[in-house]
């Protein structure tokens, strides 16, 4: 933004008096961001980070665990992944538990780009939930280190 100004002043676009207020306005939002950003840093426990990690990668391979696994582990997935099991007539429903619901859903892509503001989203929703871990969350993360 700092340099768009500056080419609108040396274009003359922009007097010399509102090109100095602006300047000084993005200077002081800029230190306002940086204050924040360590202030982040400083709350931010590594732990979580790798736990959601360690989640994130077991998630994303569950499919493929699954078939090797016996039917007490598989029972485990169920109850760590899934809130509801719903069986009826033919078919068995399965709500996923918040974050792995973001996870099943994914990022949405045309011909092969994705949609980088919804893929920013789910990640923010899957992160979001490490901030206070729900019990099924700290039951992935054993499960993970357990079979990753």
């Amino acid at each position: 933004m700092q340099e768009r100004l500056l080419n609108a002043y040396l274009a003359g676009a922009v007097e010399e008096q509102t090109f100095r207020a602006k300047s000084a306005e993005l200077k002081v939002e800029q230190e306002r961001a940086a204050e924040a950003v360590e202030r982040a840093r400083g709350d931010m426990d590594a732990s979580r980070g790798d736990m959601a990690l360690r989640v994130f990668d077991w998630a994303q391979r569950l499919g493929e665990l699954w078939r090797g696994l016996n039917i007490e582990r598989r029972r485990a997935i169920l109850e760590t992944v899934c809130s509801n099991r719903l069986l009826d007539d033919v078919s068995l429903r399965l709500e996923k538990r918040k974050p792995f619901e973001v996870l099943a859903k994914g990022p949405e892509c045309q011909s092969g780009t994705p949609d980088w503001p919804h893929f920013q989203r789910a990640v923010a929703e899957f992160t979001i939930a490490f901030e206070l871990p729900h019990p099924c969350l700290l039951r992935a993360d054993e499960l993970a280190r357990e079979w990753l």
